[in-house]
């Protein structure tokens, strides 16, 4: 089982002519893992998820693996706000040779907490790779609580969580009260605004995104190609 330590790099995925740049993207990923990143997540807010297709998906996940060639772990993000797609998702990566998920919570319809527990337990059982919960909900609109999530990590492949609640006090509650090590377990992995942003805005080469309007051919329009600042 992958150790979820040090410096993971959610990768940016990008376009020519909106359509994905594989060669420049095998070309990213190898300049990050000479720089010495510990892991790489594919298809993270930051690649574009919410407009790639399942064929996009399927194969820019073959590519970050080919690419990455063993040098380091490779998480892939797998979220839905419909747990039917999201267990279905996460069953197709079965025959990749990756090394965990990094799902986040179901958004826009607002489950409640037994929603969202129920959510991770129907993906948590559709695998047996470890998954790590990203909770996020200036993204999301929804929190999930400690309480929750200290329940999923009963699970023994749930084990860790990408903590961008942004409130300190739950962040710093959860710190006190993460469970116990366990083999592979990362309890808890916390992300600062900072640090996303930061990764956000390293240099990507060339391309372009899908998702903003500098994007050559945009389809999902944001306000600004500025107003996320990264923050995904």
């Amino acid at each position: 089982m992958a150790t979820f330590s040090g410096v993971w790099l959610p990768i940016i995925t990008p376009f020519i002519d909106g359509e994905i740049d594989y060669a420049g993207y095998e070309k990213l990923i190898d300049h990050y893992l000479r720089a010495g990143v510990a892991g790489i997540i594919p298809l993270g807010t930051t690649g574009e998820s919410p407009t790639i297709d399942e064929v996009e998906a399927e194969t820019l996940v073959e590519r970050t693996v080919a690419a990455v060639a063993g040098r380091v772990p490779v998480l892939v993000g797998v979220g839905a706000n419909d747990t039917r797609k999201a267990v279905k998702a996460v069953k197709r990566l079965g025959r990749q040779s990756v090394q965990g998920i990094l799902s986040v919570c179901p958004y826009y319809n607002r489950p409640s907490q037994d929603g969202m527990r129920e959510h991770f337990t129907r993906i948590a059982e559709a695998t047996d790779r470890p998954i790590l919960i990203y909770n996020i909900p200036y993204r999301t609109g929804v929190n999930l609580t400690n309480e929750t999530l200290l329940a999923l990590a009963e699970l023994p492949n749930i084990v860790g969580v990408k903590d961008s609640s942004g409130i300190i006090a739950q962040s710093l509650e959860l710190l006190r009260l993460r469970p116990k090590s366990r083999p592979g377990a990362s309890w808890p992995s916390t992300s600062a605004w900072w640090r996303t942003t930061i990764t956000a805005r390293m240099p990507s080469g060339r391309g372009s995104s899908r998702s903003c309007p500098s994007s050559s051919r945009s389809r999902t329009p944001c306000p600004s190609s500025t107003a996320c600042g990264g923050r995904g």
